[in-house]
């Protein structure tokens, strides 16, 4: 990969005059924007002589150990920040021991979902332009200035799938629809002035999110280094000799059922009406744990209509997730879109075989009929496989072997390590 001849990135909301490209689309004023937003063409000092230590600023609105690509970016920052000199730009810095990473603070402005978002563009690479000694790697579309970024998702692919999902809209109301509308529409513009000539590299987290990329943007194939989420093999481990009927008791589950696990927000997107049929239709008897947030009552509803509403237990949100998946015989990934699940490398280290739609990141984790099934949208199908596994304990145990193995493969360090190479490479330090 090229990385010497970095181009410029393209800012489309250097000045005033720019901004009018997207008054079409965002229904509300806009304020007025700086016009000295264009990225630095400095390449950044190492900070030390030797060239060993570099510094980087991360960009994401925020940064935890919980979500998505929030908690990427805190578990990339706190392994490189023990080498490194690592900065965040963000609303918010948390979980993180103090002192480890600094945090560049952005604030929020308030209003509708696209104005924040376009409020942290702005500021956010206003910020950047000054950091002139750091290598800055953004988060897809959320800043103007980027040495690297890493893409979580393709909005414009995520919004051309939604958008036709009829359970999705249901999910939310009217004036929910068209926030959430007018924001993707807001990203998908600057998507489509930074990715097909992007001034730095793009780092899709899996192949499919990068073929995306290419087929949506027609990005330049040497500016796009595909480089896979992890997961944390020392949290996430399969359950040991009594431990899953200690978490049962704990939740008041009752020990003699089987239970398929469906976990995370956005209940619609990630397949949970689809889930709940799937439960219907096992001959089994397999109950369903929802853990995450979500319109339950829509849900308990959906379950009542079918006859199972004692089959599917709704936990809300969990600190306790890794304990969860211990209980588990697969986890449930019926979902619409997907980059690389944080799910599925997490249920998949704890030994779950994985039921999943064709999404990206599964062809990466999911060895099919092997660590678990990659199948079409037919619920007799998910059923039947479902039933397989909780009918035969020598298939469960060997899938949960196979999920465990193939998982291991995908330590956040080895994401790391990917890093620092390429940063090396544009540093230009030859370590």
């Amino acid at each position: 990969m090229d990385l010497g001849s970095r181009a410029p990135a393209v800012c489309p909301l250097g000045a005033w005059e720019r901004a009018r490209v997207f008054l079409p689309i965002v229904h509300f004023p806009l304020f007025p924007l700086p016009c000295n937003l264009f990225p630095h063409e400095l390449k950044p000092e190492p900070c030390d002589p030797d060239g060993s230590v570099m510094r980087i600023a991360f960009v994401v609105e925020h940064c935890h150990l919980r979500g998505g690509h929030e908690r990427c970016v805190a578990e990339w920052a706190r392994r490189l920040a023990t080498r490194h000199e690592v900065t965040v730009i963000s609303h918010s810095l948390s979980d993180l021991p103090g002192g480890l990473v600094r945090c560049e603070p952005i604030r929020r402005i308030p209003g509708p979902a696209a104005l924040q978002y376009l409020g942290f563009y702005v500021l956010a690479g206003a910020r950047a332009r000054t950091l002139k000694d750091h290598l800055i790697h953004s988060q897809g579309p959320n800043c103007p200035v980027f040495d690297f970024s890493s893409v979580h998702t393709v909005v414009r692919a995520k919004y051309r799938i939604l958008r036709r999902s009829r359970e999705f809209r249901q999910e939310m109301t009217a004036r929910q629809y068209a926030s959430w509308r007018t924001h993707y529409r807001l990203a998908m513009a600057v998507e489509r002035r930074l990715y097909p000539r992007p001034g730095g590299v793009l780092l899709p987290v899996s192949q499919g999110t990068g073929r995306e990329l290419r087929d949506a943007y027609k990005t330049p194939p040497e500016r796009v280094e595909p480089i896979p989420n992890g997961v944390d093999l020392d949290t996430f481990l399969p359950a040991r000799p009594g431990e899953r009927e200690n978490v049962l008791h704990t939740l008041g589950l009752p020990r003699k059922h089987s239970y398929a696990l469906f976990v995370g927000g956005e209940w619609a997107r990630k397949g949970l009406p689809f889930a709940i049929r799937v439960v219907a239709a096992s001959a089994e008897g397999v109950h369903l744990i929802v853990a995450g947030s979500g319109p339950e009552a829509c849900y308990r509803a959906l379950a009542e209509k079918l006859g199972i509403e004692h089959r599917i237990h709704f936990l809300g949100s969990r600190t306790d997730i890794q304990a969860l998946y211990r209980v588990g015989m697969a986890l449930l990934m019926p979902s619409l879109y997907e980059a690389f699940s944080l799910v599925s490398l997490e249920a998949a280290a704890s030994g779950l075989p994985i039921l999943a739609s064709r999404v990206s990141g599964t062809e990466e984790l999911v060895i099919d009929g092997e660590s678990g099934w990659v199948l079409p949208a037919d619920p007799l199908l998910w059923a039947e496989r479902l039933d397989a596994l909780a009918a035969d304990r020598a298939l469960s145990e060997q899938m949960s072997r196979k999920a465990r193995e193939t998982a291991s493969l995908f330590p956040w360090e080895r994401g790391v390590a990917r890093f620092e190479e390429l940063y090396d490479m544009h540093y230009g330090t030859g370590r």
